[in-house]
């Protein structure tokens, strides 16, 4: 199966990367990291899809990742 992580600022798509390989949460936070560094925006956040499931990914500077909601990315229901 697919995994895709894509990566906003505020409504705007900046990057997508489709792999077979698992997306850990330290590449989320990376990748986070180094948009903030060149833009300086607080606006970033990742949208990851592992095996169906969606997760959203924040990073709060000062804080680190924030690991959002969850939801399945077929029916974009939210998951408990």
């Amino acid at each position: 199966m697919n995994n895709t992580i894509t990566f906003y600022e505020g409504a705007n798509l900046i990057e997508t990367i489709k792999t077979t390989k698992n997306i850990t949460e330290c590449f989320v936070e990376f990748k986070l990291a180094k948009n903030y560094e060149y833009r300086k925006s607080n606006e970033y956040w990742a949208d990851v899809i592992l095996n169906g499931i969606g997760i959203r990914y924040t990073l709060k500077y000062g804080v680190g990742l924030i690991k959002g909601i969850q939801y399945d990315s077929v029916t974009l229901e939210k998951i408990k």
